[in-house]
């Protein structure tokens, strides 16, 4: 069964460039937002098991408890686009802003890249509501002054490995092929890819642990 998981996570690696269908159309600067255009922009995927899909994800983002900005990374204010570039990121998936002074946004939300396409808006969701909720928790990855300044890094590798594992859980508790294997390819990316080591450490945490395995093994028995 091994070198089964090998070969199927071998193959996605291999074929994330084929994922043509993956629609890049813009999303407006709303507030609240819609995913509706989706379904008519695309047409490729205007069959009735895609329009669900897409009702699902809307359905999903619409219960979120913090407001959500899916938009183009340069209409951020500026003040905003100064801590991305601190980063040292040129382009983000998206973010969660807590504690935003600035007026014209509210004191948390979540920031989504437009130019994502459905499946990555998704997991980009999970993951920064997870940031979110470990905030509003308490949870010990936000609890950096326990350690000395330059030990804080594991901090960020926690919180950074609790919103992937997110992303992956619940894809996985939807049983949603596409999110399982955007979430999958997402983690595989940060691993081989990712200029962070933090981003690294924290998805080299995830493979080969219970819930990567369930991921993998639910892909084979599709």
């Amino acid at each position: 069964m091994r070198i089964k998981h090998f070969i199927l996570f071998i193959s996605l690696l291999v074929f994330t460039g084929c994922n043509s269908q993956f629609i890049h159309t813009p999303i407006e600067y709303t507030y609240p937002f819609s995913f509706s255009h989706f379904i008519i922009k695309d047409p490729n995927n205007i069959g009735e098991e895609y329009s669900q899909r897409i009702k699902k994800y809307n359905d999903i983002l619409a219960s979120s408890s913090v407001p959500i900005f899916i938009m183009d990374q340069e209409d951020l204010p500026e003040e905003l686009k100064k801590s991305i570039k601190l980063k040292n990121i040129d382009r983000v998936s998206g973010l969660y802003f807590s504690n935003s002074k600035y007026k014209t946004m509210p004191h948390r939300f979540i920031f989504i890249n437009k130019e994502n396409s459905p499946e990555l808006i998704m997991i980009t969701f999970f993951h920064e509501y997870q940031h979110y909720l470990c905030e509003i928790s308490g949870c010990y990855c936000n609890k950096d002054n326990f350690l000395p300044e330059d030990e804080r890094i594991i901090y960020s590798i926690l919180g950074e490995k609790h919103a992937i594992e997110n992303e992956l859980r619940r894809s996985l508790e939807l049983k949603d092929i596409n999110l399982i294997k955007t979430s999958i390819l997402s983690i595989s990316n940060y691993i081989l890819h990712d200029q962070s080591c933090t981003y690294k450490m924290a998805s080299t945490c995830i493979i080969n642990k219970d819930l990567w395995n369930k991921s993998i093994e639910f892909l084979l028995n599709r």
